[in-house]
């Protein structure tokens, strides 16, 4: 398999005479994306490497493959590239069903959003491009964890520091969130893994408060729907972000199950 100097090699060749909005070497902007994903690997790093490979120059998945490109990595570009025709929500949806692709996906959000990279653009196209791309992170955020997504934008973009903090804040302002928090907890949901400390407990329940206020949202629009009653935009976010996280799951356990059955047989596992 190559090695992140060879894929960026390759990215570099790939991409060459490309520029960006702004009239940057194209190549600037993928290692940007590739630097934030580093305190989060390797593989996540060839990804942003490659993240626009197949759909701005002439590779292909299968081409990457026999380059010498793991199956993971291109099943990750394959997942954060657009589909001819899909509504860009709708696109942005189907990579929350990958978490890694997820992961490249921010941090590619994250370099385009940089306030040095918008500011070169015309007023109407910066403005909206401003709401489309904060329109992406509240559906790409909430499919991550808190913890990832601020070393991605403390590298790729610290301008959204204060936006994630705001959004975490605003996921506890109910009293009824208190008992949402108990469930969450009683209900078993896996802990992520976080430093010894104080500042890794206040991580940790920064996570527990986010995702409690989500369910918590999610359930009081599945009430309304019921009872036929009037909910919010918030409340009905919330709920299409908590049945993307029960996709997700569904599908790490897909590819858990595929794994674990590959190697109890001896054989190979297909990742695509």
């Amino acid at each position: 398999m190559k090695s992140v100097s060879e894929v960026d090699s390759l990215a570099d060749s790939a991409h060459v005479g490309q520029v960006d909005k702004i009239g940057v070497p194209y190549i600037e902007h993928v290692r940007a994306v590739a630097a934030g994903l580093a305190p989060l690997g390797d593989e996540l790093v060839k990804a942003g490497l490659l993240h626009d490979i197949l759909e701005d120059t002439d590779w292909t998945a299968e081409r990457l493959r026999e380059s010498g490109i793991s199956a993971r990595v291109v099943e990750i570009v394959e997942a954060v590239t657009n589909v001819p025709g899909m509504p860009y929500e709708e696109k942005i949806g189907r990579i929350t069903a990958d978490p890694q692709a997820t992961l490249v996906k921010i941090a590619d959000n994250a370099h385009n959003s940089h306030p040095a990279r918008t500011a070169l653009l015309p007023s109407d196209k910066r403005e909206r491009l401003a709401a489309k791309y904060r329109s992406a992170r509240a559906q790409l955020w909430p499919a991550a964890r808190p913890e990832d997504i601020r070393a991605i934008v403390r590298v790729v973009n610290p301008s959204l520091l204060a936006e994630l903090s705001e959004l975490q804040t605003s996921y506890c302002g109910h009293d009824e969130c208190a008992h949402s928090v108990n469930d969450w907890i009683a209900a078993g949901r896996p802990e992520p893994a976080y430093e010894r400390g104080i500042g890794g407990v206040m991580n940790h329940l920064s996570e527990v408060l986010f995702y409690a206020r989500r369910d918590w949202l999610a359930d009081t629009y599945e009430a309304a729907v019921e009872a036929d009653r009037p909910f919010t935009e918030e409340q009905r976010l919330a709920h299409v972000m908590r049945d993307r996280e029960e996709k997700r799951r569904a599908f790490r356990r897909s590819r858990h199950r595929t794994r674990k059955s590959a190697t109890a047989g001896g054989g190979r596992t297909d990742e695509r």
